[in-house]
């Protein structure tokens, strides 16, 4: 079977679905049948997807280094030399300025949403991401974002039990982590395993 282009990989595409958490709050006020709420909420989950792919392309030029070091991570596109880092810069700024702006344009809410995770996740991969509990906080806010950013730009509310049980998805995943950050030498081959994979499933 074809390979699948690096360009395409680097971008993450198994991660995309949890954009679908976009939809969670029209869905949860019965308005996902109407054509503009369908219509804008469609167009959120877009920027959303669009502001992911940058924020996953900066984590990995971020990671380059470390990442050449790593058996498998060594085999990533960016890691290994397949794509142009030029040509990511270019999509990180384009992708991350246009979904600002568009997110903007359809809600101050939805342009904010986007603004705290494009920040949230570029200060992550630059600084925290080495803390415990803190790169936790950032990591899962991911979650929150994108469930609230489905009802700014439909002007639906959030109510408590929403947000309730956005939060308590998060604090399901926060009761397996560890406090010893990342690398620690605290931590065995498979504690560290299951804190990787809990990493990339929250970004």
């Amino acid at each position: 079977m074809q390979r699948l282009s690096p360009y395409l990989i680097a971008a993450r595409p198994h991660q995309w679905l949890k954009n679908l958490l976009v939809f969670a709050a029209p869905l949860a006020a019965g308005e996902i049948d109407n054509g503009n709420t369908l219509f804008r909420t469609s167009s959120a989950a877009f920027l959303f997807l669009l502001v992911s792919v940058s924020v996953y392309f900066f984590n990995d030029l971020c990671d380059t280094e470390a990442d050449k070091q790593h058996t498998q991570k060594a085999q990533r596109p960016i890691a290994n030399g397949e794509v142009s880092v030029r040509f990511l810069v270019g999509v990180i700024l384009v992708f991350s300025i246009t979904s600002l702006a568009l997110g903007f344009l359809l809600s101050s809410g939805l342009g904010i949403c986007l603004g705290v995770y494009t920040f949230v996740n570029f200060l992550y991969s630059v600084k925290v991401k080495e803390l415990p509990y803190i790169e936790l906080v950032l990591v899962a806010s991911g979650f929150v974002l994108r469930a609230a950013a489905g009802g700014m730009p439909t002007n639906i509310p959030l109510s408590f039990w929403f947000i309730t049980l956005v939060s308590s998805a998060i604090k399901e995943g926060e009761s397996s982590y560890s406090p010893n950050s990342f690398g620690s030498p605290a931590l065995g081959n498979a504690e560290i395993k299951q804190l990787e994979i809990f990493d990339n499933s929250f970004k």
